[in-house]
């Protein structure tokens, strides 16, 4: 549904814009996320500080708070504990998989619910490669292809 926007110039011209609206969810294409923004992030340091995740700005970590995450780790933890699990045959015998597709879904309509209204895609493309730097159950890169099997 097309929801538009009214605009008054100073001119007195009422002017009617119909903003596009994205599919609801995470899609990778949509991480508007630079490339060396991205490598400081996974190739540094893990700072304390939110506005070191790409994709956050003061508004988006003022919303954060609202939630009790006031530093990367508490980003970090937050998208571990939303993780949805799969039982499947592993090779470490565990039989639960990560279902990464799900866990990333999960995690952008938390940011959704947060109040971090722009940049979601971004900020869950950062965390979840960030993740799974340290723990490769979280890397799966054929969740999204988009090219069907024939």
């Amino acid at each position: 549904m097309w929801n538009p926007l009214l605009s008054y110039t100073n001119l007195g011209v009422v002017v009617v814009v119909f903003p596009y609206q994205a599919p609801n969810g995470y899609d990778p294409a949509r991480s508007k996320v630079s490339d060396n923004a991205m490598q400081n992030f996974l190739n540094g340091e893990t700072s304390l500080d939110l506005l070191t995740v790409p994709g956050i700005g003061p508004k988006a970590a003022e919303s954060l708070a609202k939630e009790n995450i006031t530093i990367v780790p508490h980003l970090l933890a937050k998208y571990m504990s939303g993780a949805v699990t799969e039982e499947q045959d592993t090779t470490d015998g565990s039989g639960v998989t990560i279902d990464v597709f799900s866990t990333n879904q999960h995690f952008w309509h938390f940011l959704q619910s947060a109040g971090v209204h722009s940049l979601r895609s971004g900020i869950v493309n950062a965390v979840n490669r960030k993740v799974a730097s340290f723990d490769n159950q979280f890397t799966d890169n054929t969740v999204y292809d988009k090219e069907e099997e024939e």
